[in-house]
């Protein structure tokens, strides 16, 4: 089913998000202007006067939530034969999806508040964090070509 739209749609969703997960989330700025960390994925890179340090421990989840996202709408492509699972499988994915801003947020504040910087003036996010914003929406279309889908087979079976 590779010539679906809902399978175009899932995999455009499936690239935004490995696409995202690869590249910096946005950069932590002190007020002199200059970047004091810069954040990714699955770490924060912080730079102390040239010492470069990496700090993994929250920010790995931001990284498993993608990673568990794209391998849920990967094996969804496949999925076609059950509609019901896939719109399952393609619905939690965009709950994950928001789930992923809603702690990135929350862990972004909680760095902000542990440094001493002010919210808005301090953290400064990339154009890559938008794509799981688009990812979510291809989502979304992707979910209404499965229930279109399922709506023409049940009308077919209706009919027999």
């Amino acid at each position: 089913m590779i010539q679906r739209i809902q399978t175009l749609y899932s995999l455009l969703a499936v690239i935004c998000i490995v696409v995202s997960m690869c590249n910096p989330v946005g950069r932590f700025i002190a007020s002199d202007g200059f970047a004091v960390a810069t954040l990714y994925n699955l770490w924060m890179s912080i730079d102390l006067n040239g010492n470069i340090t990496h700090n993994v421990y929250p920010w790995c989840t931001l990284f498993g939530i993608q990673t568990l996202t794209a391998t849920l709408l990967t094996f969804s492509i496949f999925m076609f034969n059950k509609r019901a699972l896939q719109m399952r499988m393609v619905s939690f994915c965009m709950i994950m999806l928001a789930c992923y801003y809603i702690i990135a947020i929350a862990l972004i504040m909680i760095t902000n508040n542990e440094q001493g910087f002010d919210l808005f003036t301090s953290f400064k996010p990339s154009v890559w964090a938008g794509l799981p914003l688009v990812g979510i929406i291809l989502c979304f279309l992707a979910f209404r070509g499965i229930m279109k889908d399922h709506v023409l087979v049940t009308s077919y079976d209706r009919l027999r």
